[in-house]
């Protein structure tokens, strides 16, 4: 094979197939950031609302045990709880995504802010553990917390708790699933909506905390790409 030396060169991503970008590149994550930081204020703000609509729901089924309520308000309670769970539903899924996004391309600027850093993790799997039964209780927590370390000179209390009030949204959304019953008695749902307000309030505060650790990790690593500083734990 002959080569030609003035032919520019030809760059390889880690398979060996030309035309790929480069690995170990940092890329700023500014407008992911303030994208995540927007959605998962959303989040916040359907949080309070489904809290609000949910103690709405309660008074309304204390009042239909007492034969005060009648089928025009039943409906529109109906149709108010539905619609902000589908948001909520649309908006979780979307705010998964950019997380997901947001994550992935961490791990990698965090490689390439200090390649002479052994990780635990790779891009893939710090937001693939999210996704894998049982294991998906501390894994992820642990992928996001090497991120936090390597890109932090301590790490706070601020990771366990975010975590801590993560799982506890999810568990509770769960027994409030498994809970609901089209069947159910007034009684029923009176102890479902207990379950639902209670995972509304404690998802504000894991929205809250999830907001503070993304900005975090994106200040940290920002400075230490302006700057050049190594800011990363060996």
């Amino acid at each position: 094979m002959t080569v030609n030396p003035f032919e520019p060169p030809v760059t390889h991503d880690i398979d060996g197939r030309p035309g790929a970008q480069p690995t170990g590149i940092y890329e700023p994550q500014r407008g992911r950031v303030t994208l995540l930081t927007v959605m998962l204020g959303g989040m916040v703000v359907l949080s309070i609302a489904g809290a609000i609509s949910t103690y709405m729901e309660m008074d309304l089924l204390e009042r239909a045990s007492a034969g005060l309520v009648d089928e025009a308000e039943a409906n529109a309670n109906d149709s108010r709880q539905v619609l902000l769970g589908s948001l909520t539903v649309i908006v979780y899924l979307s705010t998964a995504v950019v997380f997901s996004m947001f994550l992935h391309r961490a791990n990698k600027n965090a490689r390439a802010l200090s390649p002479e850093t052994m990780f635990s993790f790779t891009p893939g799997w710090t937001v693939g553990w999210f996704f894998v039964p049982i294991a998906s209780l501390w894994k992820p927590y642990q992928a996001v917390r090497e991120l936090w370390e390597k890109s932090r000179p301590v790490l706070p209390g601020i990771m366990g708790a975010w975590w801590g009030f993560w799982i506890t949204d999810n568990v509770l959304n769960q027994i409030a699933y498994r809970m609901a019953d089209e069947n159910a008695t007034i009684t029923e749902l009176h102890n479902v909506d207990k379950v639902m307000m209670a995972a509304d309030v404690v998802g504000v505060v894991s929205a809250v905390l999830a907001i503070a650790v993304v900005r975090s990790i994106h200040a940290s690593q920002q400075e230490h790409h302006e700057t050049g500083k190594p800011q990363m734990l060996m």
